[in-house]
């Protein structure tokens, strides 16, 4: 099933691309993308924020008063244009909307792993001290932090309403109430070595669950969000998770260092189904575009691949990163494009339409 308003090149292939200039010194880590912003985080320790339409640069967060010292791991944009920067220097740095200058956010005491902000100025933020803090980011104070529930470094996690669930080196898996700070459950070795990546399923009626993926055992578990129970686990990659999304076709998607993605159908008992979909190189990265059959994966040898969710067929393959890996990508606001970053340091506009 295609859906209705994706321009149909998105299953057939870009009709060009733009590269987003001037590009940085060292890999691309992270970025965002807010209308017609994208902004980018780098290994050179700075952000860059370009124009999507024109590929140009606007702004360069980096200056000798403000922003990290060392690489930058995690991006997100504010609803009104500020950017929410975290980095290996323990430091979470929050960008003003128009000048190069930063208010740096203290309370972690270890790398930062991952933020997100919500609509009202909200932001979560986890960090390789086993901790994840909750800020409004208006008046830049730290509102609750989230302590008591891992012991070892954060590696992801994911956000909805008051509900966190996040999930450590160690395969610990904490499920949080943020409004009190303390955990509703701790589930410990879920996974044996680091859980990778966290994701919601909801199909709006019944289903309502979460999944985590293992960086080093391969496994997928699968949760009761009401009853938080774990309903399945299984080892169906042999290689790192790199990837976790859902879509509206029942499935879970990953995709791993093995050079394969593959789908769990949520109607059919979370069993792997179809033939894996095999990729040129491993996943580093992927996206299922938005009320779409489609996956989009980011392949260590630069390559983007394009496929039918649906019927595992690979539609089409596309160059993004000329030196190494796809390390993230987003589409744009109006899905006319995919912005892609990796270890070229150049960004890279791939049109799909609009022409």
């Amino acid at each position: 099933m295609r859906t209705t308003g994706l321009d149909p090149n998105w299953y057939q292939g870009p009709i060009s691309d733009m590269p987003l200039t001037p590009n940085h010194d060292r890999q691309i880590l992270c970025l965002d993308v807010k209308g017609t912003q994208v902004v980018t985080g780098s290994a050179d320790h700075g952000l860059r924020v370009y124009n999507t339409n024109t590929g140009k640069q606007t702004r360069s967060l980096y200056a000798k008063q403000y922003g990290h010292s060392e690489w930058v791991t995690t991006c997100a944009f504010l609803k009104d244009g500020r950017v929410l920067s975290g980095g290996m220097d323990k430091l979470l740095c929050l960008w003003d909307a128009r000048a190069v200058k930063c208010v740096n956010l203290t309370g972690h005491n270890g790398s930062i792993s991952k933020v997100k902000v919500d609509d009202n100025n909200v932001a979560v933020t986890a960090a390789y001290d086993s901790s994840l803090l909750v800020w409004n980011l208006d008046t830049r104070e730290c509102c609750q932090g989230l302590f008591n529930g891992h012991k070892d470094a954060v590696m992801d996690f994911e956000w909805a309403n008051s509900l966190v669930i996040s999930g450590s080196r160690d395969g610990t898996l904490v499920i949080w109430d943020i409004n009190t700070g303390q955990p509703i459950q701790i589930l410990p070795q879920m996974h044996q070595g680091p859980v990778a990546k966290i994701a919601f399923y909801s199909d709006g009626m019944a289903k309502n669950v979460f999944v985590s993926a293992g960086m080093k055992d391969g496994c997928v578990s699968v949760c009761d969000m009401r009853t938080q129970q774990v309903i399945k686990k299984e080892k169906i990659h042999g290689g790192a998770i790199n990837m976790l999304d859902t879509s509206l076709s029942s499935f879970i998607v990953t995709g791993s260092a093995d050079k394969t993605v593959k789908k769990i159908d949520v109607m059919n008992g979370f069993k792997v189904v179809g033939p894996p979909m095999t990729t040129t190189d491993a996943v580093f990265c992927g996206r299922v575009i938005q009320n779409s059959n489609l996956v989009l994966t980011g392949c260590g040898d630069g390559n983007i691949l394009a496929f039918d969710i649906d019927t595992s067929k690979c539609l089409y393959g596309y160059g993004a990163d000329q030196m190494g890996a796809v390390h993230c990508m987003a589409p744009t606001e109006d899905y006319q494009a995919l912005i892609t970053g990796g270890d070229s340091g150049q960004g890279l506009k791939i049109i799909f339409s609009g022409f």
